[in-house]
């Protein structure tokens, strides 16, 4: 059977990147040494999406070393570094050794999933306008994470943590577990909006034996960003998995980010009524 012309330009086209890949591998081996590989590509695939990831990424680091490639189907290699001095390093870099930092933008760029393309300043895309509007944007944001700020905030910390004494209270009367990490993470959502925003969004109250059942704000957007960064993290892995249209998990990511947007558009509009500007 003759191949038409489309067949062939295919085949070139994938007998060129593959010969691209193959290159780049070895010539990259023979400047510097590559680092240890995960082995079992099916293997690290389950793993990877699995929620046991931090688990297994743990157990190859101690196997393999401090820094490792994951093996994926994926043109750029993924690297794990599980040296806090060495991660440093690399995200700062050292001016007395000519090495420079990080682009962390990039990096950065990948958690518009989370925004639904909205602009942030942590990817250095703002809405502000002229040439320093990224820089603008955050001297502008600097002053509400000042130690002087912060100082002014101590009451409602304050009133943050007797509302933590007071659900760990009801734990003890009921003679119930408690999941320390995940309290804490209650309490951090709470201060956070109600220090910046003064907003109380019952993230602690629902999460206490009384409060079983109660959907608050706060645990609204636990549960988004719950279920929104479980699917970047599988997006940063598979990028195609974005158009999976026939995925419930990747409709359920969506609808999270969306419900994320409305609650932070919502905080804004109050905040911004009740602090109008020049007022």
């Amino acid at each position: 059977m003759m191949l038409s012309r489309v067949h062939l330009v295919g085949i070139a086209g994938i007998t060129a990147i593959s010969l691209f890949l193959y290159l780049k591998e070895r010539i990259a081996s023979r400047n510097y040494r590559l680092p240890p590989t995960t082995k079992g590509l099916l293997k690290t695939l389950k793993s990877i999406v699995s929620p046991q990831a931090p688990m297994y990424l743990l157990e190859q680091a101690r196997s393999l070393g401090p820094v490792f490639r994951v093996q994926l189907p994926m043109v750029n290699d993924i690297y794990v570094i599980a040296d806090s001095k060495l991660a440093r390093l690399i995200l700062e870099g050292d001016d007395s050794r000519c090495l420079r930092s990080a682009d962390k933008t990039n990096d950065y760029a990948k958690f518009e999933y989370l925004t639904v393309g909205i602009k942030t300043v942590f990817t250095k895309k703002t809405y502000a306008q002229g040439p320093g509007d990224w820089f603008t944007t955050r001297k502008a944001m600097a002053p509400s994470f000042s130690t002087k700020n912060l100082l002014k905030q101590l009451p409602v910390l304050q009133a943050k943590l007797d509302e933590l004494f007071q659900v760990l209270g009801e734990f003890a009367t009921a003679g119930a577990a408690v999941d320390i990490a995940e309290l804490m993470v209650n309490l951090s959502v709470d201060f956070i909006l109600a220090s910046m925003f003064g907003v109380d969004c019952r993230t602690l109250e629902a999460f206490g034996p009384r409060g079983q059942g109660k959907e608050t704000v706060g645990q609204r957007i636990l549960k988004d960003v719950e279920l929104s960064i479980k699917e970047l993290n599988n997006i940063v892995y598979f990028p195609l998995r974005e158009w999976h249209f026939w995925s419930a998990d990747v409709h359920n990511a969506r609808r999270a980010s969306r419900d994320l947007l409305r609650i932070a558009k919502d905080l804004l509009r109050d905040y911004r009524a009740a602090h109008p500007a020049g007022g």
